[in-house]
């Protein structure tokens, strides 16, 4: 009687305990109190409403890239011999931070690729598509790379790669984007470079190995092989009275919103450490960086592989450095920014690919704050509409002619 006594006593608690936080909130309350106090820039300032639309954009954010995949195909089937060009980045392309003066719009906000792929459809002269995911490595552009030129039906006829120092030190390929393996000639592919010896294929191979294990699992569980379920893990105590009244208890812990809104008390609680990093210990997203090692070597490998590949299926591969906000330093010395800008010029010579040199292009009074400080890469409204024009001027110029006319 004492341990049934114990059991509904400690359960009730953590009950009480989930919904005092779900009711208090007091991460939120501790991250407000520190935005107030260290004049962080209005939430509104980081538009959430952005526009989506599947026809341009993969927009699961590389959770789940194979759905996406087929409505471009679909898509581009339904408009036969336009010119296709596919924007690969991170979260610069999907990201509007509304600069000084900007104020909130009542229509979605739409980065600089959302006004191209506008731009094309006007007139219906050409497509353009948005890769691109927050924190995206170059083994997942890579990945993607693999992918389009293997399936047809969503080849393009141009790839515009984003470059910026922090891209750089980035890696890995995220389990979302796993699911593209399914399709047994991209699987084919990874296979290939996975075995390469390439210094990105070692990743690959742990890709691989992760998919396998994922399918492995799936077919146990279809089969009636499924993993253990904990709610058969103790049968012989589930008559007496202490567990009757653990599962009745646990069974209305589960239905409770409280418990469905964990996930949210998590964000909360990272956000707001995220806060004392930043106002208390002064670690920003903008703190400059040095990277080397490893890391460097596979990112670097990506974009040579990315250049031999595109040139052999004869795809037009640009890279453009992406816009930095001039308030903030990324570079951990002089010598990373003439290394990196030295290694993109070399490459970008052998295989013959126009660079587009955007990094010191747009002024600060274009660029918004992140909480209380510079914005780093995502740009305000009118400097995604600068940034759209000197991309589609790129176009036109190195894309050959039928992009002529993407410059108005």
């Amino acid at each position: 009687m004492k341990r049934a006594a114990s059991a509904a006593g400690v359960l009730l608690s953590t009950l009480a305990l989930f919904s005092l936080l779900a009711r208090v909130q007091p991460f939120d309350w501790a991250s407000a109190f520190l935005d107030r106090a260290f004049h962080a820039a209005p939430k509104w300032t980081n538009v959430e409403n952005l526009y989506r639309d599947p026809e341009t954009q993969e927009i699961s954010r590389g959770d789940h890239p194979l759905a996406s995949f087929a409505v471009l195909a679909k898509y581009w089937e339904a408009h036969p011999g336009v010119p296709r060009a596919v924007f690969i980045g991170n979260s610069q392309m999907l990201t509007l931070t509304l600069g000084p003066g900007e104020a909130p719009d009542r229509e979605p906000g739409k980065t600089f690729v959302d006004l191209i792929a506008d731009r094309g459809r006007q007139d219906g002269k050409f497509l353009a598509y948005r890769l691109s995911a927050g924190g995206m490595s170059y083994e997942e552009a890579l990945w993607y790379v693999y992918y389009l030129l293997t399936v047809p039906e969503i080849k393009p006829d141009a790839i515009l790669v984003q470059i910026n120092y922090q891209f750089f030190a980035q890696y890995g390929v995220r389990d979302g984007m796993l699911e593209l393996l399914k399709d047994r000639r991209f699987l084919d592919k990874i296979e290939q470079a996975a075995a390469a010896g390439m210094p990105y294929s070692q990743i690959f191979a742990v890709s691989l190995a992760r998919f396998r294990s994922l399918v492995e699992r799936a077919t146990s569980v279809a089969t009636g092989g499924g993993e253990s379920d904990a709610s058969h893990a103790a049968p012989s105590t589930s008559g007496r009275l202490a567990g009757k009244l653990e599962n009745a208890v646990r069974d209305r812990l589960q239905s409770l919103p409280e418990l469905k809104g964990s996930v949210a008390g998590k964000k909360s609680f990272l956000e707001m450490l995220y806060r004392f990093r930043l106002y208390i210990f002064r670690v920003a997203p903008s703190s400059a960086r040095s990277i080397s090692g490893p890391r460097l070597l596979q990112s670097r490998s990506c974009l040579e592989a990315m250049a031999q590949i595109c040139r052999d299926d004869h795809v037009r591969l640009m890279l453009f450095h992406a816009p930095l906000n001039p308030d903030v330093k990324l570079y951990g010395t002089p010598q990373d920014k003439r290394e990196h800008y030295a290694f993109v010029r070399d490459l970008a010579a052998r295989y013959q690919i126009p660079v587009g040199e955007f990094e010191e292009a747009i002024p600060s009074q274009y660029w918004g704050k992140i909480l209380n400080g510079p914005e780093v890469l995502h740009l305000g409204r009118a400097g995604q509409t600068i940034l759209a024009d000197m991309l589609l001027d790129m176009l036109a110029k190195n894309a050959g002619g039928k992009w002529t006319y993407a410059v108005q």
